[in-house]
């Protein structure tokens, strides 16, 4: 099936009608009806290269989130997170936060970049602090806008934007698993890796005044 190019695909397989970018919203939820462990999921992503590349991004979520999945589960919830050491969770987001100013260079948000840059990550909280919410709103804008320029027009694989995002409420999660048709666009190595595996050690980050992050694993 191929040959039929993606949104013929999910046409067949769902019986919905899309056309283009304004309907991106009827596919939330699409992903459910291949859980728990993606079987089928071949019928609507059944190309190769970078549509291969993303069906095996999504796979993953499967695979991380089937042997705990209830029935009534609305979102793909991890509940059984991989081990990880302090040190190594703390690298994690250290190069997550690395990646996030490397996209915010290339998209001119200079804000975004220096607020990332000037981030203090740490291992354990102090206690008494005061959270800082500017800096993870920065962020997330950071993001958002610069995953809102890819629309169904510039690649079809981009029409699941938001069947990916209600995976599990997410938009960075959604932008790692469309990365390899983002970067066919854009000169950035995959600067979303990390942020998966913080996704997938279920790492949680406290963003403090002054510039501190915590990193807490979970308990």
């Amino acid at each position: 099936m191929e040959s039929e190019g993606l949104l013929a695909r999910i046409r067949r397989e769902t019986g919905l009608e899309i056309s283009g970018a304004r309907d991106q919203h009827i596919l939330s939820g699409l992903f459910n009806r291949y859980r728990p462990n993606g079987e089928g999921l071949d019928r609507i992503l059944a190309g190769e290269a970078e549509e291969g590349a993303v069906r095996d991004r999504i796979q993953r979520v499967f695979k991380l989130t089937a042997s705990s999945w209830s029935p009534g589960d609305i979102y793909f919830v991890l509940r059984r997170f991989e081990p990880i050491d302090e040190s190594m969770a703390v690298k994690l987001v250290r190069d997550h936060f690395n990646g996030i100013a490397l996209l915010a260079d290339l998209t001119g948000d200079v804000e975004t970049r220096d607020a990332v840059r000037s981030l203090t990550v740490e291992r354990h909280s102090i206690g008494g602090f005061t959270l800082d919410e500017s800096v993870p709103v920065l962020i997330y804008e950071c993001l958002t806008d610069f995953l809102a320029k890819f629309q169904p027009d510039l690649n079809e694989l981009f029409i699941l934007k938001e069947a990916l995002y209600s995976m599990t409420n997410d938009y960075f999660l959604a932008a790692y698993l469309l990365w390899p048709v983002i970067q066919a666009s854009v000169p950035l190595p995959d600067v979303l890796d990390a942020y998966f595996a913080i996704w997938r050690h279920g790492l949680k980050l406290d963003y403090i005044a002054d510039g501190f992050v915590f990193v807490r694993r979970p308990t």
